[in-house]
């Protein structure tokens, strides 16, 4: 199985999952928070490991799960042996950089690698961004972040 196909996988499964939820609940969006908590909940895939020289102290390991990669860096959302949630860039040459807290104080997160937001499942996507997934957008080149 490659990368892709794994991630592409588990977040058709999301999409299925996020969209039965919204047909239960009126189809209202579905909150970030939750978007979050249910993809930290799908099975552990081999691509959910961190690059061997990665180490961020506090990190609960089995709880990583890959979001995808864009522009050769990863994204990745953990949680912390504190229960807050974990976002967390790889990238090749910088290694990684990481912020954890509660879901609504991670909307936006920049650093010199790229940047990361959570949004609601029907957020518009601005120019310059990628959807990862439902719940996360993302710009690799932070320096022209808008």
């Amino acid at each position: 199985m490659t990368l892709w196909s794994g991630t592409v996988r588990r977040g058709a499964a999301l999409a299925l999952l996020c969209a039965a939820t919204m047909v239960l609940s009126g189809c209202a969006p579905a909150d970030p928070a939750d978007q979050v908590q249910a993809f930290l909940a799908t099975d552990r895939a081999a691509e959910d490991t961190l690059p061997s020289n990665g180490q961020i102290e506090g990190l609960d390991r089995d709880s990583i799960r890959l979001v995808g990669v864009e522009a050769d860096i990863s994204y990745f959302v953990a949680t912390s042996t504190t229960d807050e949630v974990c976002l967390i860039l790889a990238a090749p040459e910088q290694g990684l950089s990481w912020t954890c807290g509660p879901i609504a104080g991670l909307s936006t997160w920049r650093n010199g690698q790229g940047a990361a937001k959570v949004v609601v499942d029907t957020d518009a996507v601005p120019d310059g961004w990628v959807k990862l997934q439902s719940f996360l957008i993302v710009k690799p080149d932070a320096a022209s972040l808008n």
